[in-house]
């Protein structure tokens, strides 16, 4: 479910195999004003969901515009280990985004090859942090946990996924018209290529409205460069009047031809919109020149178009005229065996049946395909250590239990020997001299020899444990140059042992692109390692290194934990 046009639309879809079913649609009306931050607007949702059958065992998917993230395509290089890292990294150097005000996620698209090396095609995303956590508690609010968070672009993905709009295998685009965005999506088959979100919406084709009726009636009153949709309000031109027009585009075009609505057609409506659609179209020009002579894709043979004006002919012959590409398809899903039972869809015209077309793509979701801003490829990492490491604790606990057990026995027989043994030692010590401080001072003395003898011990196996750990963690494309360790001096204050240093000199091998990246890794790695304490890069700088060519070479700092 999500919100579009001040109404909250719900799908319940169920599926059996590969095949998907509506069984419940609906869209309610918001309160004015009213948004996900408005206090009441969990008791709004729990109203609307508490209307779905069994929503309770439903898992209930929501989404958030494409404006408030972000899609992008990057070739990481193939590793054996950290492919997390590697992704993240590859994809920080493109976008430098901030990890603390969005959610980072990824999936792997395939195999491909780039300038001339073998890498992993993988589509990167981010949505807004604050986004997610707002509907993330406005459902908790209403009683209702969320399954998933994810984009508008992956709910109208999951449509041709799960096969409910034709994909094929060539090029083709989806064109959304949101309310104050647009964005276009590039596939190839099934998979998502290229996506851009355009500052053009039904706003700005509201505003252009607006502005060309203070044009025709104020034209000696008002200047352009004096336009705002506040005086255009002062002057009785309100968003309401360009709201009908923008209907009477989307409706009377399909149902009623040419029918007039306060003196417009079509084609005069379209005339007072074309300052917003031609910038709309030089931006979508512009995305599928950059598809083809940038990234080597090729254009798209045909568009969907959805959102607002989806259904106006007149719109789409103008992108017709301005692109080139003649064939626009209308994205309209409900006409499908899936729909004809339903008497809810029967009763709607295709423009308000268009809303609900990322609705049902929405409510196809699930994690083995779609992106899940509430479990991303990292919480899957950490879920799988974290059961690695339950089975781990698991069989640890069945061998302290079996030992346990046999120990249990063995003391039970030691006990009556060793009761033996305590009435024995009393009678002997009853016959021993009394305790004096000779003999306390040569037993303080003997603690403290075997003490520092357990130092020394201590001081000797240290460097083995660091060096074996060290060799766990250096990954293959790491070599060490030197290998350091300064103790420092004890003081005569310490009691349980002192800290020291390490200091770490190696190269960096491999692609240079991707050399931060792996000394990141092993930094991080370091850090890990229950050895080590606080891991700093002293130094590190690309040079030229015999037969290894060039490489990136560097000095780490790592503190070593007291022993």
């Amino acid at each position: 479910m999500f919100i579009q046009s001040g109404k909250l639309h719900a799908v319940k879809m169920v599926s059996s195999g590969k095949t998907w079913q509506a069984v419940q649609i609906s869209s309610d009306s918001m309160r004015n004003y009213q948004t996900p931050e408005s206090h009441d607007f969990p008791d709004f949702l729990r109203e609307v969901l508490s209307k779905i059958d069994g929503v309770k065992k439903s898992r209930i998917w929501t989404m958030i515009p494409a404006s408030k993230g972000e899609i992008w395509q990057v070739n990481v290089p193939q590793v054996k280990t950290d492919f997390y890292n590697a992704v993240y990294w590859t994809a920080k150097r493109e976008k430098n985004f901030d990890e603390g005000s969005v959610v980072f996620d990824y999936r792997i698209q395939g195999k491909t090859i780039d300038s001339g090396s073998k890498k992993i095609s993988t589509l990167v995303y981010t949505a807004a942090r604050d986004e997610v956590e707002l509907l993330k508690k406005a459902f908790s609010k209403a009683g209702f946990e969320l399954e998933g968070v994810t984009l508008s672009t992956f709910a109208f993905q999951n449509l041709f996924t799960n096969n409910w709009m034709e994909a094929g295998d060539d090029y083709f685009a989806v064109l959304n018209i949101d309310k104050d965005h647009s964005n276009i999506d590039i596939y190839k088959g099934k998979i998502i290529v290229l996506s851009r979100v355009i500052k053009t919406g039904l706003d700005s084709m509201l505003d252009s409205i607006i502005q060309e009726k203070v044009r025709q009636n104020f034209s000696s009153r008002i200047l352009d460069d004096q336009f705002s949709s506040e005086n255009a309000e002062e002057l009785g031109i309100d968003r309401a009047e360009a709201s009908k027009l923008i209907a009477m585009l989307e409706t009377q075009d399909v149902q009623y031809g040419h029918s007039e609505e306060a003196g417009h057609d079509p084609d005069s409506v379209l005339k007072m919109i074309s300052p917003a659609l031609k910038r709309l179209a030089r931006q979508l020009e512009s995305t599928i020149d950059h598809a083809e002579n940038v990234m080597g894709h090729s254009a798209p043979n045909h568009i969907y178009i959805s959102g607002h004006l989806a259904t106006s002919k007149v719109v789409t012959e103008f992108f017709q005229e301005h692109l080139g590409i003649s064939d626009f398809r209308t994205m309209d899903i409900f006409d499908l065996d899936a729909f004809k039972t339903s008497s809810i869809v029967e009763s709607l015209d295709i423009y308000d049946r268009l809303p609900l077309v990322s609705a049902v793509g929405l409510a196809m979701s699930k994690n083995e395909y779609t992106p899940n801003f509430l479990y991303t490829a990292l919480d899957q990492e950490n879920q799988k250590h974290l059961k690695r490491n339950s089975n781990i604790a698991i069989v640890i606990l069945a061998i302290l239990f079996m030992v346990s057990g046999f120990l249990g026995f063995n003391l039970s027989q030691e006990l009556n020997s060793t009761k033996h043994k305590a009435e024995t030692l009393q009678e002997r010590l009853k016959s021993l001299p009394p305790v004096n401080r000779e003999m306390i001072s040569a037993l303080a003395k003997e603690y403290q020899d075997n003490t520092e003898l357990v130092r020394e011990y201590s001081r000797k196996l240290l460097p083995a444990a660091i060096v074996s750990e060290i060799n766990a963690l250096i990954p293959n494309n790491i070599q060490l140059i030197n290998l350091r360790i300064d103790f420092g001096k004890p003081t005569i204050q310490e009691t349980e042992g002192h800290s020291g240093v390490l200091f770490i000199e190696g190269i960096v091998m491999g692609d240079e692109v991707l050399y931060e990246t792996y000394l990141s890794s092993l930094v991080f790695r370091l850090k890990r390692s229950p050895l080590f304490g606080d891991t700093v890069i002293h130094k590190s700088s690309i040079e030229d290194f015999g037969a290894e060519g060039r490489v990136l070479r560097f000095v780490i700092n790592v503190e070593l934990e007291k022993t």
